[in-house]
């Protein structure tokens, strides 16, 4: 018995078309739109159930910001005329800067942990970077709230000794991480993008929605997607901000049926496709997954879940690539070299 080959995922383009949200991408470009034209703080909200298309939609908006960006004019500064006045140049918005965390499932124990990273990202600085180093990168900022280095070590992952005070080191390290985001979009627009933010630690959620409150004269959008129990938790949270919601429904029947048509490779007539869309009951995710089941040769009713559909998946992986992953699955969806080399000790020849 042959097994057939599970299509394989690309990872240079999106292997699925994007249907069924485009209202949705929409608003939230229209946000983006308004916030650069009225150079004020906005936060997008986008909420719904695990397999729903968050993530998909995160990716596409930021897809349609690089578009948008090679739309624009070159972005040059003015400068002086052969009278010493400054030349008229047409005002041009420079590229916006991204920045992207996605919160793991452990990290509402780490206070302030989701809004370090985010930083770090903000700043180009590598996970792993020691307090001198994250000092050394901060250093150019000039910033005058930092004190005793409280921010470094927050950014480096040190704990904070005994003698310091935890009231007013978060004090502090408000001031002082609020102070950097300023300093760094004074000029920039900037996106930041936490995805899976039900799992982001409070005082990191309530440092945005202070960071918000402050960034009055910023390009500042704030892009968080979230399962429906992050606002059962606290359905006031960003309340006093520019808040646009966007709740996610299940696609129609026509977009799963696209979605599944593009890796089953079928005629739009083809009984399959309606097969996969009856039964992911207008989740993108699971329409693709159960598409994948279906160009391997196995049948959609095998698969009740999402879950069953994936392990599928990875079921038909080999042994050389499957138990790697199985073995750095615990450090979620980056690892390490020192963990690839690792899993090589146990037998993994071909990790990386």
């Amino acid at each position: 018995v042959v097994a057939a080959v599970v299509p394989e995922r690309r990872a240079d383009a999106e292997p699925t078309p994007f249907v069924g949200r485009e209202a949705e991408l929409k608003r939230i470009f229209s946000a983006y739109e308004a916030c650069l034209d009225e150079r004020a703080p906005v936060v997008v909200s986008v909420t719904g159930p695990p397999g729903i298309g968050k993530s998909r939609l995160g990716r596409e908006l930021l897809r349609h910001l690089d578009d948008y960006r090679r739309s624009m004019p070159p972005h040059t500064e003015p400068s002086a005329g052969p009278t010493g006045d400054r030349s008229e140049l047409a005002e041009l918005t420079p590229p916006t800067r991204v920045v992207t965390v996605r919160c793991e499932a452990y990290g509402r124990s780490r206070a302030l942990g989701t809004a370090a990273d985010a930083l770090l990202d903000l700043l180009r600085i590598p996970a792993g970077a020691t307090s001198p180093e994250v000092a050394r990168a901060l250093r150019p900022l000039g910033l005058v709230h930092d004190e005793g280095g409280l921010l470094s070590r927050l950014l480096a992952g040190e704990r904070f000794g005994a003698e310091v005070d935890p009231q007013r080191a978060r004090d502090i390290l408000y001031l002082a991480m609020t102070e950097l985001v300023l300093e760094a979009t004074q000029d920039q627009p900037c996106v930041v993008v936490l995805e899976d933010v039900q799992w982001a630690d409070p005082e990191s959620v309530a440092w945005f929605d202070h960071l918000l409150s402050r960034a009055s004269g910023r390009a500042l959008l704030l892009l968080v997607m979230a399962r429906p129990g992050f606002w059962k938790e606290d359905p006031q949270r960003f309340a006093e901000r520019n808040h646009v919601r966007v709740e996610l429904r299940p696609i129609p029947r026509r977009a799963t049926m696209a979605i599944a048509r593009a890796l089953i490779g079928c005629d739009d007539s083809d009984p399959k496709l309606l097969e996969v869309a009856k039964q992911a009951a207008g989740s993108p995710l699971f329409a693709e997954e159960l598409a994948r089941v279906i160009a391997s040769g196995r049948r959609a009713e095998s698969v009740p879940t999402i879950e069953a559909a994936i392990q599928v998946s990875l079921d038909a992986l080999d042994d050389q690539a499957h138990d790697p992953l199985v073995h750095m699955s615990v450090f979620g969806l980056s690892t390490w070299d020192r963990a690839l080399e690792d899993g090589k000790k146990h037998g993994y020849r071909n990790a990386q």
